[in-house]
């Protein structure tokens, strides 16, 4: 994508994210949220449960860090050092915007969880850096694939992951799907909007 199109993306999904946040504010979701929540129990299972919280914890908050840590050794092996602020500014900048809007809309979580879990609901966290983390692992990787079939399949993979640890969040009962479906769009304006200042800055005499 050109540089313009991150910023055009990123507006876009704020946009529908400050939307869904009205409308999670006035309790305009709540029936399509109870809905899912009910549906969730009818599918439950002890070999599905214990697989939803191996995903889940893909994005706990140490598991996230040590990812992260790991990405930027490699960014640093690789000699892409200024793709690290890449990571860095994103990652920061991620978790004070979910915080704030944490702490902004304060929405209580389901009951019926089958995991124990604290804070506010909405946005979903894991949701917010799962979009976040997997989006920019597709991109600072997937043109380093030459052959198009693995380098479809490691952007599908990716994708995937990112649908997981969303539907794990639900499954589990810690999240209503608004949540998750909020925590999607903050990732996604996180990681548009970090590309793009990341694209200005590397073409200002200052790329790679």
């Amino acid at each position: 994508m050109k540089k313009k199109d991150y910023l055009i993306y990123g507006f876009v999904l704020l946009a529908l994210f400050l939307i869904l946040l009205i409308f999670v504010s006035f309790g305009l979701v709540n029936g399509l949220d109870n809905s899912v929540n009910n549906f969730v129990p009818g599918i439950v299972s002890s070999s599905l449960t214990s697989l939803m919280i191996f995903f889940t914890n893909l994005m706990e908050n140490e598991v996230v860090m040590v990812f992260a840590l790991i990405l930027i050794a490699v960014l640093f092996i690789l000699k892409r050092k200024k793709e690290v602020l890449l990571v860095v500014g994103t990652f920061a900048f991620a978790e004070i915007v979910k915080e704030g809007f944490k702490i902004l809309i304060q929405r209580a979580r389901p009951l019926n969880s089958l995991i124990n879990e604290t804070g506010f609901s909405f946005p979903s966290g894991h949701s917010t850096f799962a979009i976040l983390f997997f989006l920019i692992i597709i991109y600072l990787f997937k043109d380093s694939i030459k052959d198009n079939v693995l380098r479809y399949s490691f952007v599908i993979f990716n994708l995937v992951l990112i649908l997981l640890v969303g539907f794990s969040r639900i499954y589990l009962g810690v999240h209503w799907i608004t949540d998750v479906v909020g925590g999607f769009l903050l990732g996604g304006f996180v990681f548009c909007m970090g590309v793009y200042i990341f694209k200005n800055y590397t073409t200002t005499g200052l790329s790679r």
